[in-house]
């Protein structure tokens, strides 16, 4: 096992450049059968490979240590996903409001801006680009929301698909979760696509080491359910936004851009402190 390894990875995912919720790596797959006997009566494999989630992990300080910042991690896009919840909900009703009240025969020349006052940078740059409008000023965060139809928006879009292609492989295959100690392996968990569990472990592992790869297994468990989360919110409030917002492009081109603006969220809560 290569020690350079990011310390969580996931082997045999469907690909993608960045780590999911800022913590986990992609890695190709790699040849060879798995262990633990699985193979059907050809010798052939029962099943496809799985998915792994791997934790490849320092010294017993130092594990803990990484562990510890993984927990941390996913805290944050915890309070980032439910921020974005927040931010949405937000934006769906105050938008509502400023879209009726531009509607109204004494209120400014029939344009609907970016609602003021409640919402924040990155929802007044979501609810610009979702009306395919120029931003009014300049923006604080990377070049702004791509709006529906442009370059920028194709390509936010093709990323969301990408993203459900991982999200589907991630919730109907048979995954393992495993935990490698200074490149020696630990233990696997055996995890069905309806969330049954079943341990193994290797004769040499220790209470600790045992310990330590439960930790793993709860991070698993709350990483995958976070990315489910993530799908639901994008799915529940897409709708509201881009009806809020006279959005042209409707629902369809709301997707990418409410599922790239949670995203944003999560990854800048998650590198705050609690």
């Amino acid at each position: 096992m290569n020690d350079r390894r990011p310390p969580f990875e996931i082997e045999n995912g469907p690909g993608g450049d960045e780590p999911l919720l800022g913590l986990w790596s992609p890695h190709p797959s790699e040849t060879g059968a798995l262990s633990f006997g699985m193979r059907g009566a050809a010798g052939a494999p029962v099943q496809p490979r799985p998915v792994i989630w791997r934790a490849n992990l320092a010294g017993e300080r130092a594990s803990l240590a990484q562990l510890a910042a993984a927990e941390r991690q996913l805290a944050g896009a915890a309070r980032g996903l439910a921020a974005a919840e927040r931010g949405l909900k937000r934006l769906a009703a105050t938008g509502a409001v400023t879209a009726a009240a531009a509607e109204a025969p004494a209120v400014s020349f029939g344009v609907t801006t970016a609602p003021a006052g409640a919402i924040g940078p990155l929802e007044r740059e979501l609810w610009q680009a979702l009306r395919g409008e120029a931003p009014a000023g300049p923006l604080s965060f990377d070049v702004g929301a791509p709006r529906p139809g442009t370059e920028a928006w194709r390509q936010a879009a093709e990323r969301f698909r990408d993203w459900l292609r991982r999200l589907t492989r991630f919730l109907v295959h048979f995954a393992w979760i495993e935990t490698r100690e200074q490149g020696r392996l630990v233990g696997r968990t055996a995890l069905s696509w309806d969330g049954d569990c079943a341990a193994f472990w290797t004769p040499s592992a220790g209470g600790d080491q045992r310990r330590r790869h439960q930790r793993q297994v709860s991070i698993t468990l709350r990483s995958r359910q976070t990315l489910f989360e993530v799908l639901a919110l994008t799915l529940s409030l897409a709708g509201r936004v881009a009806v809020a917002a006279a959005a042209p492009g409707g629902v369809l081109a709301a997707l990418p851009l409410v599922w790239r603006y949670i995203n944003r969220m999560i990854d800048l809560r998650g590198r705050r402190p609690a």
